[in-house]
């Protein structure tokens, strides 16, 4: 998250970025459906939290670009609803410099 920062795009962490007695599904589903790049952190934890179908649906948005980063996790443990996705291992700093760098790329204002 800071690493993305410090590069000058902004981030949406749910724990960080919702406020005191503010609707949680709906402050995360809001972030997602208004954001250009939707980067998923897969981890064995997130993949048993029922969040992860909100962010799956809200995710499928054609206007977006939509990066499951896999964090320890097996490519086919993987939820269906994020396999139509072309996922990254981010495990290494060197795997997470690269993500910062595809991501930077997708934020530039002439990419497509």
């Amino acid at each position: 998250m800071r690493k993305l920062e410090t590069v000058g795009i902004t981030c949406f962490k749910a724990d960080r970025d919702i406020r005191l007695a503010s609707d949680w599904a709906g402050a995360i589903q809001d972030a997602i459906l208004n954001c250009k790049v939707f980067l998923s952190v897969l981890t064995p934890r997130f993949l048993t939290s029922p969040r992860v179908d909100i962010e799956a649906g809200a995710a499928k948005s054609p206007r977006k670009s939509v990066i499951p980063a896999l964090r320890y996790v097996d490519r086919n443990n993987v939820p269906e609803s994020f396999r139509r996705f072309q996922s990254i291992v981010v495990e290494t700093e060197q795997q997470l410099n690269e993500l910062i760098l595809k991501i930077s790329e997708i934020c530039e204002p002439d990419s497509k």
